[in-house]
């Protein structure tokens, strides 16, 4: 007795109301990256570098007496989550751009009037 086959159901991909042309609702991260614009790098790389910025600076304002060692460690934990974070912001920038929604500027954010 051969087993059963089932077949899938065909399930659409949702079609988003955008004010900008729909490039690809699935993008692969490599065509992310790849067509990730040169104002989503400049935005991630500032994401990424607050966070170390940050712990040299309050090191400068209030020092915290730890030694070489201590302070080497804790920036580079900064470090790597500021990797982490400039990775993720760039690419959700990037992919806004392939779903269509455009680049959302902290003036439309808070804009009341649409």
């Amino acid at each position: 007795m051969a087993a059963e086959q089932q077949q899938r159901p065909y399930v659409p991909s949702k079609a988003l109301d955008t004010p900008y042309p729909l490039i690809d609702n699935d993008p692969h991260i490599k065509r992310v990256i790849r067509y990730a614009r040169p104002s989503d790098y400049a935005a991630g790389t500032a994401i990424g570098l607050f966070g170390p910025g940050m712990m040299l600076l309050w090191n400068q304002i209030s020092p915290s007496h730890v030694g070489k060692g201590g302070f080497a460690s804790i920036m580079r934990l900064s470090g790597a989550i500021g990797v982490v974070a400039a990775f993720i912001y760039t690419t959700e920038r990037s992919t806004s751009e392939f779903m269509g929604q455009g680049t959302i500027t902290w003036m439309q954010k808070f804009s009341y009037s649409n």
